[in-house]
C-alpha cells in the first residue's frame, strides 16, 4: 500500500511539473524552433494562422496563462483583400509588469511589441511600398494601383473576445488545415521541452538519492 501511494504521489508530481509553464527565459529558443518548423512546412502566413499560433503558445508553452491580444493596423484593416492586417500576442501579467509573447519573440513592454509588429508589417508589405521623403513607418502603399497612406506603427491592441478552439486531430489524419498544422508544431515543441525538463529533474533526484 505504501509503495502504491508513493507511486501515485510521484505520478501526480510528474504531472504537475509537466503542466508547468515554460520559463520566459527559455521561451525564445522554443519560438525559434517553431518558426523554423513553420517555415519548413511552407505555411501560408495569414491573420488566422497568427491567431492560432498565439493561442497554441498560450495553451502549450504558457500552460493557459495570459490573454490573447489582437494587434490590428489602423490603415491595413481597411484593405479587406489583404491576407494579413493584424497579428496576435499573448499578454502575461508578471505582478505589476506586463509581458507580451508571439512567435517572433518575448517583449517586456507594449512599445517593444509594437515596434516588432511594425517591422514585420513593413517587411511583409515591402513589395507594395513606394519610398517617400517622410520615410518609415509612414509609407505610401499601392494596392490594386491605388495609393494609400499607411502608418505601419499605428496599431490598436485589444483583447480577443473569442479564442479559437484548438482541435486535436488523429495523428494519421493527413488533411489538416494550416491552423491545425501550426498548433501541432507548437504542441510538439512544447512537449519535447517538457520531456527534457523532466529527464533533467529525474537525473537530479537520482544524483541526490531521492
Amino acid at each position: 500500500m505504501a509503495l502504491t501511494q508513493r507511486h501515485q504521489a510521484e505520478v501526480s508530481a510528474r504531472a504537475l511539473r509537466f503542466a508547468e509553464a515554460v520559463p520566459l527565459t527559455d521561451i525564445p529558443e522554443l519560438l525559434a524552433q517553431i518558426r523554423a518548423r513553420v517555415k519548413a512546412c511552407e505555411i501560408e502566413d495569414s491573420t488566422n494562422v497568427r491567431l492560432h499560433l498565439a493561442a497554441s503558445i498560450k495553451a502549450h508553452i504558457l500552460s493557459g496563462t495570459g490573454v490573447l491580444i489582437e494587434v490590428e493596423n489602423n490603415d491595413l484593416k481597411h484593405h479587406h483583400h489583404l491576407a494579413i492586417d493584424a497579428t496576435t500576442l499573448v499578454q502575461i501579467n508578471q505582478g505589476e509588469h506586463i509581458v507580451y509573447v508571439d512567435v517572433n519573440g518575448v517583449y517586456q513592454t507594449q512599445k517593444a511589441a509594437n515596434a516588432s509588429i511594425s517591422r514585420k508589417f513593413t517587411e511583409l508589405y515591402k513589395p507594395h511600398i513606394t519610398p517617400n521623403p517622410r520615410g518609415k513607418p509612414f509609407s505610401v502603399c499601392w494596392f490594386h494601383g491605388t495609393p494609400w497612406e499607411v502608418y505601419l506603427d499605428e496599431n490598436t491592441f485589444r483583447q480577443v473576445e473569442r479564442e479559437p478552439e484548438l482541435i486535436e486531430d488523429d495523428v494519421l489524419n493527413s488533411c489538416l488545415t494550416e491552423e491545425q498544422v501550426v498548433s501541432r508544431i507548437v504542441a510538439s515543441v512544447a512537449e519535447a521541452y517538457k520531456r527534457r525538463r523532466e529527464r533533467l529533474h529525474q537525473l537530479s533526484d537520482n544524483h541526490h538519492g531521492v
